[in-house]
């Protein structure tokens, strides 16, 4: 997935193309695992500053595993 999110565009808003995506390929039988979504997510996130320490506390946090995990975690985020 090559996939970035755009600054300026509403987070939660892109996360929705990126899982309608996922779903899109699932149903073509391409089933993306959780933990590379999870790694698709943080490689889309816009490279700022914000951004990319937000980037690397994602990268080492493992009780992020899943798409709506991190999904959550960035709504919070965003919302600051």
């Amino acid at each position: 997935m090559e996939y970035k999110l755009i600054v300026g565009r509403p987070v939660m808003e892109q996360l929705q193309t990126v899982g309608g995506i996922l779903r899109d390929l699932k149903a073509v039988s391409q089933d993306v695992p959780e933990e590379e979504q999870v790694l698709n997510v943080i490689r889309a996130l816009p490279d700022t500053e914000h951004w990319q320490s937000f980037s690397l506390i994602m990268v080492h946090n493992k009780s992020i595993k899943t798409f709506e995990a991190i999904s959550e975690d960035l709504k919070m985020e965003d919302e600051q």
